[in-house]
C-alpha cells in the first residue's frame, strides 16, 4: 500500500475544521472553518508546484507552499466517500470536476457563482384569493414572502394568495444567502363559486323533448313542428335543430316557445346555451334572424310594448336589439359556440360569446303591465336561426362576468 496520499476531508485532526491533508510526509491545509451540516457547500482544492490552496464557496480560506508531490506516476488511485483508515464520509457529493491544471481565484469564484445562481420555474403569477402555486428552484433554498398577508410561502416553496396586493417571494440558497431569485406574486379577487343551479327558471337539454330539467316545470312547446333533435354536444344526447319558416306568418313558425311570464316586468335575468350555426345561404338568408327571442304585450301600438332579441343582423354579426348594441363577432359555422345574455334593468344589457363580453347597451325599460313571453330560434317578423341549440339556460337574475365564464367553461 502507498503510504502517500492527499484527503479533504469535512471534519480533520485537531480542531475538526474542513481541511486538505496529507501524508505521510505530513501537510495539514485547514481551512479554519466547518462546513455547515445538511447544506451543500462548494470545496475547490488547487495545487500547483507544491503550492496548495483550499476555497470555500469560492473564497480562499487556505493558501501554502511546500505541499508533497504525491502523483509522480501514472499509478495514482482516486476514491470519494472513504479512504484505507477511516470511517467513509458520510453525506452527499455532486458536480465532481477534476482539472489538469490549477485553477486561478478568478475561475474559482466564477464556478461557484454558475453553480450557485439560483433560478425559478416562474417569474411572476396573477393568483386569486385562495389560489395556490407552487414555486420551483433549481437548487436547496429558503423561502420568504415581502407581506405575508398578502401571499404567503412555505418551506417547499408553496405560494398560497391571501389577500388582494402584490408580494415578492425570495428563494435564498442554502449554501449562499447573497444568491437570490425572485417571483412576483400578483393578488386579485377571490375565486368566484358558482352553483349552476342557483336562481336558475328554465332548462332545455332538447334530448328528445324541450322539457324543463331545471325541476321547475316550466316545460316549452314547438310551434309549427319547427324543430327536430339532432346530435348534442356530447356523447348520447341530443340538441335542437330548428326548421326553416315555410308558410303562414313568421310568429306561426316561432321554434320554441317557453311560457309566459318566466320574469317579473323589472327583474335581472341571463339566458344562456350552446349554439352551432349552420351559416346563410340565398334559401335561407340569416339576416336579422333570431336565437332568443322576447316581448312584453300591453295592447296593439302601446307604447309601453316591449321586446329584446338576441341573433344576427343584417351582415350576419351577432347583436342584441332593443338595446341596440352589435358587435363585430360572427358565430363560427358549423361549430358549438356558446352563447350568453345578461339584463339588469335600470343597467346594462350585456352579450357574451365563449365566456367574452362582445356587446353592450343600456337596458330598455320592460313594463311591468301585460305579459312576457320568451321565444327560441325566432321572431315575429324574420325567417328562422338556421342552426343547433343545446342546454338553453335562463336564471332569474343576470349573472356576473365570472359566472359567464365559468358557466362556458365547465360546459366545455
Amino acid at each position: 500500500m502507498n503510504e502517500s496520499w492527499i484527503s479533504l476531508v469535512p471534519r480533520g485532526p485537531g480542531n475538526n475544521d474542513t481541511m486538505l491533508w496529507s501524508g505521510t510526509a505530513w501537510y495539514d491545509a485547514s481551512t479554519g472553518l466547518k462546513i455547515n451540516l445538511g447544506q451543500w457547500t462548494h470545496v475547490v482544492f488547487t495545487v500547483n508546484n507544491g503550492t496548495a490552496k483550499v476555497y470555500i464557496n469560492g473564497v480562499q480560506k487556505f493558501s501554502g507552499t511546500g505541499f508533497p508531490n504525491v502523483f509522480t506516476n501514472e499509478n495514482g488511485v482516486f476514491g470519494i466517500g472513504v479512504n484505507y483508515w477511516d470511517t467513509p464520509y458520510k453525506g452527499l457529493v455532486d458536480e465532481l470536476k477534476l482539472y489538469n491544471k490549477a485553477l486561478t481565484a478568478q475561475q474559482v469564484a466564477a464556478d461557484f457563482a454558475i453553480g450557485n445562481t439560483v433560478t425559478l420555474d416562474l417569474a411572476a403569477k396573477s393568483l386569486k384569493i385562495g389560489e395556490n402555486v407552487t414555486l420551483t428552484a433549481n437548487r436547496s433554498v429558503t423561502w420568504s414572502s415581502s407581506n405575508d398577508a398578502v401571499a404567503a410561502v412555505d418551506t417547499n416553496g408553496l405560494v398560497t394568495a391571501v389577500s388582494i396586493g402584490t408580494a415578492v417571494i425570495t428563494a435564498a440558497s442554502i449554501a449562499d444567502t447573497t444568491q437570490k431569485a425572485t417571483a412576483t406574486i400578483t393578488v386579485t379577487e377571490p375565486l368566484t363559486v358558482f352553483d349552476e343551479t342557483d336562481g336558475l327558471l328554465v332548462k332545455l337539454d332538447f334530448n328528445g323533448n324541450v322539457n324543463d330539467s331545471s325541476g321547475n316545470n316550466k316545460n316549452a312547446e314547438i310551434k309549427n313542428n319547427r324543430v327536430e333533435y339532432v346530435a348534442g354536444r356530447s356523447a348520447d344526447n341530443q340538441a335542437a335543430q330548428f326548421l326553416k319558416a315555410e308558410s303562414g306568418a313568421a310568429f306561426d313558425n316561432i321554434p320554441v316557445k317557453l311560457p309566459d311570464n318566466l320574469i317579473a316586468g323589472d327583474q335581472a335575468y341571463t339566458v344562456a346555451a350552446w349554439v352551432k350555426w349552420n351559416g346563410s345561404s340565398e334559401s335561407w338568408t340569416q339576416a336579422w334572424s333570431s336565437i332568443y327571442f322576447s316581448d312584453t304585450f300591453v295592447a296593439a301600438d302601446s307604447p309601453l310594448n316591449y321586446y329584446l332579441n338576441v341573433g344576427l343582423s343584417g351582415t350576419n354579426q351577432l347583436f342584441i336589439g332593443r338595446p341596440a348594441a352589435a358587435s363585430s363577432n360572427q358565430l363560427p359555422a358549423q361549430e358549438w359556440a356558446h352563447l350568453a345574455m345578461t339584463v339588469v334593468p335600470n343597467g346594462k344589457t350585456t352579450l357574451y360569446l365563449n365566456g367574452i363580453q362582445i356587446a353592450q347597451a343600456d337596458s330598455d325599460i320592460r313594463t311591468t303591465q301585460g305579459f312576457n313571453e320568451h321565444f327560441i330560434g325566432g321572431n315575429f317578423w324574420d325567417q328562422n336561426f338556421n342552426g343547433a341549440l343545446d342546454e338553453f339556460r335562463m336564471y332569474g337574475k343576470a349573472l356576473t362576468s365570472d359566472e359567464v365564464l365559468i358557466l362556458a367553461e365547465a360546459a366545455n
